[in-house]
């Protein structure tokens, strides 16, 4: 049975609220029933063995009263075939993240009239993207001659493009390339997209590949993408203080060599409260015996 997704927006929807606890606890028991497509059979009896192997005292009539109770609150639309009660969750592919291609449906195929139902929900409840989740690139289809733009229309869909668009620019700085966007570095990226902007992060693998490339800097090793978001990322946020770490003239310990010009020295960062302060430091090393 596949692993299902509890988002916090659970704790707020209105739709939940309007439920008996009884029917909220069962709702939350019916989440991993379903297929890729948020179908599964909603028989009482079928969903009591399923949901409640150990609880002798749930009854398929108490099941019956909860999913009727969840029906009337469009958390659930139900359909008959052949004596057998089937359900979906009418906006399940906005909250559950499929990986891959989905699986074979395990339900028969709702009714016409119930998915478009589904999709007047999702459209009614849905806000606009730019809203919400600011202005998104568009990626365009082509038909014959004409470019047609494909808006991305929710989050996870969001995720899913800059996780590709970051893989994509790795590969295109000459570093260590990946042949494709594995379970491991979709992991990495996930990690570092909470901690940091795409945006950010695109500019750090930038630096990185400036500074490994720049001969007048030291640092010369190659991650993999995966190895740089775990170990490297929060090193090449800023390219000048990279460079400062990692340029030659660092590791030479030589009063007479001077740093890039782009770059200030102490004194000139300072100015006269550093000299104040080394005239100071210098003067009671001196009268030290």
């Amino acid at each position: 049975m596949p692993s299902r997704f509890i988002k916090e927006s659970i704790w707020t929807s209105p739709n939940l609220a309007r439920l008996s606890p009884r029917a909220e606890l069962h709702f939350y028991r019916l989440l991993p029933l379903p297929d890729d497509f948020g179908c599964f059979e909603s028989t009482p009896n079928v969903v009591r063995g399923r949901c409640y192997p150990l609880n002798e005292g749930i009854r398929p009539t108490d099941i019956q009263k909860w999913q009727d109770e969840m029906e009337q609150n469009d958390l659930i639309y139900r359909w008959q075939v052949s004596g057998r009660e089937f359900a979906i969750f009418p906006t399940w592919k906005r909250h559950q993240y499929i990986r891959g291609t989905p699986h074979k449906r395990k339900t028969p195929e709702p009714p016409q009239s119930i998915m478009d139902k589904c999709e007047r929900l999702l459209s009614e409840n849905l806000p606009r993207v730019t809203e919400t989740y600011g202005e998104l690139p568009q990626v365009t289809e082509t038909i014959g001659l004409i470019p047609i733009p494909t808006p991305i229309h929710n989050p996870i869909e969001k995720e899913i493009y800059k996780e590709r668009e970051i893989f994509d620019l790795w590969n295109s700085l000459g570093m260590i390339k990946h042949k494709k966007l594995t379970g491991d570095m979709k992991r990495a990226l996930v990690a570092a997209l909470r901690d940091f902007p795409a945006a950010e992060i695109s500019q750090a693998m930038k630096n990185y590949a400036q500074i490994v490339n720049d001969e007048q800097c030291f640092f010369k090793y190659r991650w993999t993408l995966k190895d740089f978001l775990k170990r490297g990322l929060d090193k090449f946020l800023d390219l000048e203080v990279a460079i400062q770490n990692y340029h030659k003239d660092r590791r030479i310990n030589d009063k007479t060599t001077k740093l890039p010009r782009q770059y200030k020295t102490p004194e000139e960062h300072y100015g006269e409260e550093y000299k104040r302060r080394k005239q100071q430091l210098e003067a009671e090393s001196a009268a030290s015996p």
